[in-house]
């Protein structure tokens, strides 16, 4: 069965999404849409099969860009997913986490 939720960003993950964009718009320009067709077409697939990728932690999953090493993070709601974090594979999982705590505070 398939779910095909909508998609919302937290702030701060469309902050992540522009400046990975913007740093392969500085390498070569076709990167960035790349970068950015590889993000769509991965959360497309998220939205449909919402619980088919990796629970990383209590309600937190995570996917992986083909082609790019970022990794989406996310938490599933009853009508919508919710992107927290779009990271380089190199960066610390604590970013996420450490986002949560601040939205908790």
């Amino acid at each position: 069965m398939t779910a095909n939720l909508f998609v919302l960003f937290d702030a701060r993950a469309i902050e992540d999404v522009e400046a990975a964009s913007q740093w392969y718009s500085e390498k070569q320009q076709v990167l960035a849409i790349e970068f950015l067709n590889a993000l769509n077409d991965t959360l497309g697939l998220v939205a449909q099969y919402p619980e088919a990728y990796v629970e990383v932690d209590f309600g937190i999953r995570r996917v992986l860009l083909k082609k790019f090493p970022y990794s989406i993070y996310y938490t599933i709601g009853s009508d919508r997913i919710t992107v927290l974090a779009v990271l380089h594979t190199r960066r610390a999982p604590e970013t996420w986490r450490k986002r949560l705590e601040e939205s908790d505070e």
